[in-house]
Formats: C-alpha cells, structure tokens, sequence
C-alpha cells in the first residue's frame, strides 16, 4: 500500500469511525512516515478546536488604512548626496544570470538604500504591504 492520502489522515485525526480491518489501519501500524503525518495532522485538529472567537484576528479600523494612504501620498523627501566614496567594500552579489538589481528594488526584497531615513524605509514597507494586501484582494 502507498502512504496513506492525507483526506484519509484528516478523517482520522477528526475522530472519524474506521473499521478494525482498515488497511489504512494496518498501514499506520507499520509506517513511521505516515504516523508522524497522522500525529500532526491531530495537533492541528487540536488546535483547531481550541480557537475561540477572541483569537481570531480583527480588521484593523477603517481610520488606520485612511492614515497609511494619507501617509503613503506624502511626497518623499529626497536624501542629501553623501559625500565622499561608501563605506566599506563592494558586497559581492550571487551570480544568477540575470543583471543585479539595485539595492532598493522592490522586487530584490533587500533593504533600501542606507541613506534612506526610517520615514523613507517605513513609507516604502507601507506601499510594499498595500499593494501585497490590494493583490489579496483586501
């Protein structure tokens, strides 16, 4: 028999009523792999049933959303030039076949650039997190 279907686990882990002649039965007597699976599938089933209504995260107030719109309209405010070379060598970037893309790329998912204030790197996390949020459909 192949490993047991993880609906199958989910059935048992629920509590569900299975014969003693299961070969499913059978096959978790002899495979480690799928008790293992079968053992989490039932702490996730725990889990489950312990959620009560005041875990269950809350929409933040339509007020917070209108204040990180408002705050992502602000225009950014240009950082002064640095004067003199960066400091510190070149971090040497891994070799991917694709030309490195700047430190601040939305798409590279590394830190903005080092001169960028905490209200610059904040702002930009913000937009990050809509659009991530606008993509989810929220």
């Amino acid at each position: 028999m192949a490993h047991v279907d993880p609906t199958r686990l989910m059935d048992i882990a629920l509590g569900h009523e299975a014969p003693a002649d299961d070969p499913v039965l059978c096959h978790l007597a002899r495979c480690a792999r799928c008790r293992e699976e079968l053992r989490r599938t039932a702490l996730v089933v725990a889990a489950a049933r312990g959620v009560q209504e005041r875990d269950v995260p809350a929409a933040p107030p339509e007020r917070v959303w209108r204040r990180i719109a408002e705050g992502l309209a602000e225009p950014e405010a240009t950082p002064a030039p640095r004067a003199g070379p960066p400091h510190g060598p070149p971090v040497p970037q891994p070799r991917t076949g694709r030309p490195p893309e700047p430190s601040g790329s939305r798409r590279s998912g590394h830190a903005p650039p080092p001169h960028a204030g905490p209200a610059t790197t904040l702002r930009q996390r913000l937009r990050a997190v809509l659009r991530r949020v606008r993509e989810l459909g929220g």
